[in-house]
């Protein structure tokens, strides 16, 4: 049960304040640094783009901490909200860099984008397994 532990006591929170963070930086165009009035009047659509992946991660961020609340209590849905949880961050990724690709005129993800991708792809398969061998505990 260590990586139950670790899931409820770190990665949910992380990944809560990961999307808050990510939700804010889209919010106020801190991504681009001192360049995002330029970036907004070069690029059209952008600006709506940031906003409504924005509000997706907020929406991210309060799932991340209820699913953490349901796999805690042992509830009978929780492993299933958590695997639809990591599904929607890859939906909200993927969506994000298709859009932005088509509004720059040019790929927008990089190394990093993709890994992590991958990564949360490995992280439900691993999951969906590791939460079926352990289905007995969550009858509440």
């Amino acid at each position: 049960m260590k990586w139950f532990k670790f899931v409820i006591w770190v990665q949910l929170f992380l990944a809560a304040l990961t999307n808050l963070g990510t939700a804010i930086g889209l919010l106020t165009g801190s991504i681009y640094g001192d360049y995002a009035g330029l970036v907004y009047a070069f690029y059209d659509g952008l600006r709506a783009l940031d906003i409504i992946i924005a509000l997706l991660c907020l929406a991210l961020a309060g799932a991340a901490i209820y699913v953490r609340f349901q796999l805690s209590g042992y509830k009978q849905k929780g492993p299933t909200l958590y695997l639809y949880f990591l599904l929607a961050s890859v939906a909200v990724s993927l969506l994000y860099v298709l859009a932005s690709s088509l509004a720059l005129g040019s790929f927008a993800g990089g190394v990093s984008t993709i890994s992590s991708l991958v990564t949360t792809v490995v992280m439900y398969v691993l999951n969906r397994t590791y939460f079926e061998k352990r289905s007995f505990l969550f009858v509440n």
